[in-house]
């Protein structure tokens, strides 16, 4: 008689989402036991720690209908097809938004089947309400001041807007063409400061926002300008990763005086010097994430004395005696 038939679903669950639990309701369909893996994923930058993410996930299929099935959420950081055989699992779960995930997906599958062909990926398409979203719009929406009520549950929705204070929301929480992202709270725990934050900017290939205006260690942001998804998502990547840079310094990973941040924004003259002797490689300071290895905007100079040009009068022209 055979066991039981255990399905793997891997995530990083950062946070979970209504379109997370849409698939795992579905997946406890087709599987006797399901193993949520939550992955580490420290390269990701997470917004949550491994602990919060799965107590999270746990929180959310506490009250869930699951057909039967027996849920366990775990943590994971090893090879995913090592994880399904210590679950002893022959299924795993994939969950497909859009078309744009197939060939990802397609490529992670293949591999998959090469390392262990005993293991077999089930791809489950999103409903219609849940496919467009993702832990990383959420996140951002989030961030911005936006209502995430109907991407995720209350708690994960409470819990995400304590790690973005966005200032002047209106009675709903929403913002209108501009909100004012305050910086503070992350400079009073990590020492990276507002103009940290809109040099490193620059590196991802952003135009630094308006810093401190109207309110000293603030950034204001315009979400409601005219940008493709593409370019909404890229700046979503940008903002995580630096948060997750900040973090790195509050946790004494990188000095305070010389990190990706302080050092930003960096020149593609900077970083051909013979000897790097930073805490950070040069692949970190120019290419922090992978899609900037071939849309690279470098910039011309570096930081220069902040506010000492309004403040003082700078000639850089040739002396009087020059055109005599």
């Amino acid at each position: 008689m055979s066991g039981p038939l255990v399905g793997v679903y891997p995530g990083t669950f950062d946070p979970i989402t209504n379109g997370h639990r849409d698939i795992i309701g579905r997946a406890c369909k087709v599987t006797s036991k399901l193993v949520i893996a939550v992955a580490r994923n420290a390269g990701k930058g997470p917004l949550f720690s491994i602990d919060e993410r799965v107590e999270m996930v746990r929180d959310e299929i506490g009250g869930m209908d699951t057909h039967g099935a027996e849920v366990e959420v775990r943590a994971f950081d090893n090879l995913l097809i090592d994880f399904c055989n210590e679950v002893g699992a022959s299924l795993l779960i994939r969950g497909l938004r859009a078309v744009s995930d197939f060939e990802y997906e397609f490529q992670m599958a293949a591999m998959n089947a090469r390392l262990d062909s005993r293991i077999e990926t089930v791809f489950l398409m999103a409903s219609e309400r849940q496919q467009f979203i993702s832990s990383r719009f959420v996140k951002e929406i989030g961030r911005l001041g936006g209502d995430i009520s109907s991407f995720v549950s209350p708690a994960v929705a409470e819990r995400l807007r304590d790690h973005y204070p966005v200032l002047y929301t209106g009675d709903n929480g929403l913002v209108a063409h501009e909100c004012i992202i305050d910086v503070r709270p992350l400079t009073q725990a990590t020492g990276v400061t507002v103009d940290d934050v809109a040099k490193r900017l620059i590196d991802y290939g952003f135009h630094a926002p308006t810093m401190s205006f109207p309110v000293a260690g603030t950034l204001m942001v315009e979400p409601t300008e005219s940008e493709d998804l593409a370019e909404l998502e890229r700046f979503v990547e940008a903002m995580i990763a630096i948060k997750a840079e900040a973090d790195a310094v509050g946790r004494g990973e990188f000095p305070a005086d010389d990190n990706p941040l302080r050092n930003a924004p960096h020149t593609a003259e900077s970083i051909a010097v013979g000897e790097w002797t930073h805490p950070y490689s040069r692949e970190q300071a120019v290419f922090p994430v992978h899609s900037l290895v071939r849309t690279k905007y470098w910039p011309p100079v570096r930081r220069v004395d902040q506010a000492y040009g309004d403040r003082n009068l700078v000639c850089a022209c040739p002396p009087v005696e020059a055109f005599a």
